[in-house]
């Protein structure tokens, strides 16, 4: 073997071995500060502060092409201590009246925050500090994408028509010459306010935006809230076929606020909660028997917890299956005769 070859695999190996010693102690640290929330009922997922911390570190990175992919080693990094901080404190946290679940996809992990009130705080949720395009539509009370442009520093709020019709190439194009206009740059993001139109649409236009963006998911609807919202699966439709053109685009986080169903038409309602429905009779015997057992009104006093119960299951499947290879087709049982 080459000595210089040799003398740079020994170096690395040195190198790897002060890492590890560093890993160690970085998850002793992490061990303390997950202490600390579980104590506080703090959650554990802070996007800002992660933003923060990757900015900070990065700019000690003299080196243009390294700090590329330090950045990836840091947000990798992150991800593996929440893992842990999950696997300390529970992958279920419940803060402030709020529930937090966390889709485990490595890098790609994002929470999704389930609660009452929380639209207005959408910046304690979302890295909201820079250019926001909130996509909705015409169906959508107009109040609740105020509200999210009301927690940015600045945004742009773009309203599509309501109905199947706007998930098409037409209106992504339009999405994407307003987010042009608007002065969206690689930093900035895509928040989606509305049903499963808008989450598909929106989605799909911040993951081909100057080749992705951060996007972030606010259903409005009970469908896309305990099915379209968790995933990653966007798209548009093609020919009078669903859903033909589209990419797999993980949010980085998902704010689903109960109280946009006081707004929703019964009718509405209903398709959510059968949606809720199948998924619990695949995969959750105990939430099945719950939902059989009320009545209306009870369905109505208990919507978050049945809502954590369908999210819990499509959560496991994403993990387990995040572009549908085998297991994930579990959750495309009723959608073919529904569509």
């Amino acid at each position: 073997m080459d000595n210089k070859l040799k003398e740079a695999r020994e170096k690395i190996n040195q190198i790897d071995r002060q890492m590890a010693e560093l890993f160690e102690a970085r998850l002793k640290a992490v061990e303390a500060v997950a202490e600390y929330k579980k104590e506080h009922d703090l959650p554990i997922y802070d996007s800002v502060r992660e933003a923060e911390v990757i900015k900070r570190n990065s700019e000690a990175v003299e080196n243009d092409v390294y700090r590329e992919y330090y950045v990836n080693f840091q947000k990798n990094t992150m991800a593996l201590s929440k893992a842990y901080q999950e696997r300390l404190i529970g992958s279920v946290h419940a803060s402030a009246g709020a529930v937090t679940l966390c889709v485990n996809l490595g890098e790609r992990s994002y929470p999704i925050t389930v609660g009452q009130g929380l639209i207005g705080k959408a910046n304690e949720y979302f890295d909201l500090d820079r250019k926001v395009f909130i996509v909705t539509d015409s169906g959508v009370p107009t109040q609740y994408a105020d509200a999210v442009k009301g927690a940015c520093k600045s945004a742009t709020v773009y309203t599509i028509d309501e109905g199947e019709c706007s998930k098409s190439l037409t209106t992504l194009e339009a999405v994407l010459t307003a987010m042009s206009d608007a002065g969206l740059g690689r930093g900035d993001c895509v928040v989606a306010v509305g049903g499963g139109v808008v989450g598909d649409l929106a989605g799909f236009a911040a993951s081909v935006y100057m080749r992705g963006i951060d996007f972030y998911n606010v259903p409005t609807t009970l469908l896309s809230q305990v099915d379209s919202s968790i995933g990653g699966k966007t798209a548009v439709n093609l020919g009078g076929i669903k859903n033909t053109v589209g990419a797999f685009k993980q949010p980085k986080g998902v704010m689903i606020d109960t109280d946009t169903l006081r707004t929703l038409p019964e009718r509405h309602f209903r398709s959510g909660l059968a949606e809720a429905i199948k998924m619990a009779a695949t995969s959750d015997a105990e939430l099945f028997a719950m939902i059989e057992s009320m009545d209306k009104d009870g369905i109505r006093e208990n919507i978050e917890k049945i809502t954590v119960g369908a999210l819990k299951i499509k959560k496991h499947v994403v993990e387990c299956d995040e572009h549908e290879g085998g297991l994930r087709k579990i959750l495309n049982f009723g959608h073919t005769l529904g569509h």
